[in-house]
C-alpha cells in the first residue's frame, strides 16, 4: 500500500507539555508529506497546528491518522479540501482527544464528493499539551485514490471552550465579565461552562449566534451547585432564527456561588455552528439570591432598599423575607418594564406566626400594568416576620426584571369629615394602619394650629365653634417605638363655623 509523496518531511523540535503530560512537536508551517502506514493512533502522522497536508486513501479499507499537540489553549480549525465529483460517496472524518488512556470522539463528519470543495469541520477548543487525532476513512468507495487536503489553522486564546467539556468536572472555566466561543461538535455533544461568583450580585448572560431561518438550535440550562447537588435555575431554548444576541435569564448570584451553563443540541442543525456566550457581573447586595424558591431559602429584603429579581423559568418561585424592626405600616411597591401583554406575576404576602404561614394578601400584576404598582401593605409588629412570594402568571414574564421595595410608612388617617350641631362639630376619619393613636389640631380664624386632642379612637367632638370665625381642623396618626412617637402626615383640612 505505497502512497504518493507530496512534499519533503520537515524537521521537528520537541518541547514538553505540562497539562496532558506529553511531548509537543513544533513543525514549520509548510505542506508536509504523509508517511505510508499511518493507519493507527500509534503510527499517526504529526501535523503542525498551522499547515496544509495532502494524501489519498489507497483502497476502501485504508485509514489515515494524524496527530496534533497544541502548544497553548485555543481554537483549532480544520478545513477539508477535495476535487468536486458527482457522487454522494466520499470520506468520513473523525476527531478524537486522547485523555486518561482513552480516545474520546469529539466529532464525526461525512464529506461527499458532491459537497463543497472546501468543507469546514466543527472547530475544536483545544487544551495545551493534549493529544488530538484526525482519522480519515472511506465513506463507501468512490473516494478511493482521490486526493484530499487537510488544512489546519490555530488561534491561541483562552476565550474558547476546551473540549472535552461535557461534564461538570470537565467544565470550561468562565471568568467573570468575559466571553467564550464554542460549538457543538456532534448531535450528542454537550458544552458545560463553570462560573464562580466573587460576590453577591447579578450575572447577566447573553448567547450570540449567526441568524439562520431555522427553528432548530440549542437548549441552554443553568444550574447552581450547592450542598452537593446541581439545582436547575433555568432552561431556555434558543433557535437559529432567534435574535442573534439572545438574553438569557440572569442569575441572582451569591458570594462564592458556583454556577454552570450547559449547552446541548436541539435537533441537529446547530452542530458545527459557532456561538458566543458572554457574562457580565454586577456586584450588589440588592439582587435576589438564587435559589430562593422556599421560605427557608428566601432572600432577605431589607426595609428601605430596592431589590431586583426575575423568574428564571415557568416553575420558578421567588421568596423574599421581611423582618420588621419596629411597629408600623410597611408599604410594598412592585416595579417592572412595561410590555403590552396581560401575562405577568402573582404576588402573595404572608405572615409567619405560631409556626404557620398566614396569607395576608394576593395580587396579579400584568406586564402592561403601570410600571410601579403599590401592593397591599403590611400592618407590622416589631420583630414580625413576613414573606413576599412571586410566581409566574402564565409565561411571558420569565426573564423579565422586576423590582421590589418595602418601606415604613405611618398609616395616615384619611377621609376626615365633620357633622355640625349648634356650637359642636363631631369629627370622624378612617383609620390608618398599624397606629397607636391620633392627634387632632385646630386653628381659629388666622391663628396658629394647636393640638386640641389625643385620642385612641377615630372620632372627636369639638364644642367651641365660633359664630364669627371659621375653625379649621386636621388630624394625624402616630406610632410609638421605644417610647418615641413617630407621626404620619396630616389629613386634608375640614373647616366649620357655628
Amino acid at each position: 500500500m505505497k502512497k504518493k509523496l507530496y512534499s519533503a518531511i520537515l524537521a521537528s523540535i520537541m518541547v514538553i507539555g505540562s497539562i496532558c503530560g506529553v511531548a509537543i512537536p513544533v513543525y514549520a508551517k509548510e505542506e508536509t508529506k504523509i508517511i505510508d502506514g499511518n493507519d493507527s493512533y500509534d503510527t499517526a502522522t504529526y501535523l503542525d497546528v498551522n499547515g496544509s497536508y495532502s494524501d489519498v486513501l489507497s483502497d476502501s479499507n485504508d485509514v489515515d491518522f494524524y496527530k496534533l499537540i497544541p502548544d497553548s489553549n485555543g481554537k483549532l480549525s480544520i478545513n477539508f479540501g477535495h476535487v468536486y465529483g458527482e457522487s454522494s460517496h466520499g470520506w468520513k472524518v473523525i476527531i478524537y482527544k486522547y485523555q486518561d488512556g482513552e480516545y474520546i470522539e469529539l466529532s464525526d463528519t461525512v464529506i461527499k464528493l458532491e459537497d463543497s470543495e472546501k468543507v469546514e469541520l466543527p472547530f475544536v477548543g483545544v487544551q495545551y499539551g493534549c493529544e488530538y487525532y484526525i482519522k480519515v476513512q472511506n465513506y463507501n468507495w468512490d473516494a478511493v485514490n482521490k486526493v484530499y487536503t487537510i488544512k489546519t489553522t490555530f488561534i491561541r486564546s483562552e476565550q474558547y471552550e476546551r473540549e472535552e467539556n461535557d461534564s461538570y468536572n470537565k467544565a470550561t472555566e468562565m471568568k467573570l465579565n468575559s466571553s467564550y466561543t464554542g460549538t457543538l461538535n456532534n448531535d450528542n455533544d454537550i458544552d458545560i461552562y463553570r462560573i464562580n461568583a466573587t460576590g453577591n450580585g447579578k450575572i447577566e448572560l447573553t448567547f450570540e449566534h449567526v441568524y439562520t431561518d431555522d427553528s432548530h438550535g440549542w437548549d441552554i440550562i443553568i444550574y447552581r451547585y450547592t450542598n452537593g447537588e446541581y439545582q436547575e435555575l433555568s432552561n431556555d431554548r434558543v433557535t437559529l432564527k432567534d435574535n442573534e444576541k439572545y438574553r438569557l435569564p440572569y442569575i441572582g448570584a451569591v458570594s462564592d456561588g458556583i454556577y454552570y451553563v450547559k449547552i446541548k443540541n436541539y435537533n441537529w442543525r446547530a452542530v458545527g455552528k459557532e456561538y458566543v456566550i458572554r457574562n457580565n457581573f454586577q456586584q450588589s447586595d440588592y439582587y435576589e439570591k438564587e435559589e430562593n424558591n422556599s421560605y427557608t431559602t428566601a432572600t432577605d429584603l431589607k426595609i428601605g432598599e430596592k431589590y431586583n429579581g426575575t423568574l428564571n423559568s415557568n416553575s420558578d418561585k421567588d421568596f423574599w423575607k421581611i423582618t420588621a424592626t419596629k411597629k408600623g405600616y410597611i408599604k410594598l411597591s412592585f416595579g417592572h418594564d412595561y410590555i403590552d401583554d396581560y401575562h405577568g406575576w402573582n404576588v402573595y404576602v404572608y405572615q409567619y406566626v405560631n409556626g404557620e404561614y398566614k396569607e395576608l394578601s394576593s395580587q396579579t400584576i400584568s406586564l402592561k400594568d403601570n410600571k410601579l404598582i403599590q401592593l397591599k401593605g403590611i400592618s407590622a409588629q416589631s420583630g414580625g416576620i413576613y414573606y413576599v412570594t412571586i410566581t409566574n402568571y402564565n409565561w411571558n414574564a420569565v426573564g423579565v426584571n422586576y423590582t421590589l421595595k418595602a418601606a415604613y410608612s405611618i398609616g395616615k388617617p384619611y377621609n376626615l369629615r365633620g357633622t355640625i350641631s349648634k356650637r359642636k362639630i363631631t369629627l370622624k376619619w378612617d383609620r390608618g394602619n398599624a397606629v397607636n393613636g391620633y392627634e387632632v389640631y385646630c386653628k381659629v380664624g388666622n391663628g396658629k394650629y394647636k393640638k386640641i386632642a389625643n385620642t385612641l379612637t377615630n372620632s372627636y367632638t369639638y364644642k367651641k365653634l365660633s359664630k364669627k370665625k371659621t375653625c379649621y381642623f386636621k388630624v394625624r396618626s402616630y406610632v410609638i417605638n421605644n417610647g418615641v412617637k413617630e407621626y404620619s402626615g396630616f389629613t386634608a383640612v375640614v373647616k366649620a363655623r357655628a
